[in-house]
């Protein structure tokens, strides 16, 4: 899931001109940023 949300920040950042476009970006964001931490409570999680 995680590459799909860089190539989808990679998409959506080449092209933010608009408003709508940056808000498009910052959700990415807010999206990989969730993902990360998500991943990393399952690490501590396991061990």
């Amino acid at each position: 899931m995680d590459r799909e949300l860089q190539i989808a920040y990679g998409i959506v950042e080449a092209r933010a001109h608009s408003n709508q476009d940056l808000a498009l970006v910052r959700d990415v964001k807010l999206a990989r940023r969730d993902a990360r931490r998500t991943r990393r409570l399952q690490r501590r999680r396991s061990r």
